[in-house]
């Protein structure tokens, strides 16, 4: 698979740069739930705004393109840095690391196999609160089919993360959580 490829390249070239980093939206789907078609690998990054330069220098080494004018004022406003790869034919989103939640997933990460290189992917319970925040079309049954393939995961982590969400962004977020899982 293209994919694999290129998510290998990424963590190589992650790895040799000592920047910490996990794999995090549809790619980590594909670990934990339904094995279905993406096109984007979506990647936070434990680094700054500020440091910006360090991802510069990858998207380089990797021959991607930046998919927006004045990136760095994009960056700064959103934290995410849109990219893609012409020759896998794949969209690369970085996030910047800006949140305590973002500093937990990288504690709480695992380390899968992809191609026999191990690649750091978030835990399945963060994928969760990840799409759950995001809300998306098709994120729901992203969740549903990583909750149906992984029963023992850890909803206690995932309500307390989803209630500070409720109270910060005015939604109820551990409310759909729990209507979900009543509809599995």
């Amino acid at each position: 698979m293209q994919n694999n490829e290129l998510l290998k390249l990424l963590a190589i070239t992650f790895d040799y740069h000592t920047i910490p980093y996990i794999v995090i939206g549809n790619q980590a789907v594909l670990v934990y739930g339904d094995k279905k078609p993406v096109n984007d690998i979506v990647i936070i990054v434990d680094l700054t705004t500020d440091e910006m330069s360090e991802i510069e220098i990858i998207i380089k080494e990797l021959d991607l393109e930046i998919l927006v004018d004045n990136y760095q004022e994009f960056v700064y406003d959103t934290y995410t840095l849109p990219c893609s790869s012409e020759k896998f034919e794949m969209r690369v989103d970085f996030i910047f690391s800006s949140s305590e939640y973002d500093k937990m997933t990288f504690a709480r990460s695992n380390v899968i196999e992809v191609d026999e290189y191990g690649i750091k992917f978030a835990s399945l319970e963060d994928i969760i609160i990840h799409k759950m925040v995001s809300g998306k079309p098709g994120d729901f049954e992203d969740i549903k089919s990583i909750i149906s393939k992984n029963r023992d995961f850890q909803d206690d982590y995932i309500l307390r993360w989803l209630n500070r969400y409720d109270s910060s962004l005015y939604m109820d977020l551990s409310l759909k959580f729990k209507d979900l899982i009543k509809e599995m």
